[in-house]
């Protein structure tokens, strides 16, 4: 009867630990999500510099922001 009990609550912890897991998970695939962005942002901007400067031969002061 005992380890009925001890299997029951096992099983609920292990329930809410899931859900924790997933809350987690999903936090961390948003925190990935705008880094991506961000990457692909910066990227664009620095094709964009390169296309310019491809075509016009010259490199023109831009400054990036450490924190696009």
């Amino acid at each position: 009867m005992r380890q009925k009990e001890l299997d029951k609550v096992d099983k609920q912890r292990q329930k809410e630990q899931d859900k924790i897991d997933k809350k987690i998970q999903a936090m961390i695939d948003d925190i990935n999500q705008k880094a991506i962005k961000k990457q692909e942002k910066i990227d664009t901007k620095i094709q964009k510099r390169r296309n310019k400067i491809d075509k016009t031969g010259i490199a023109e002061e831009e400054t990036i922001p450490d924190s696009v």
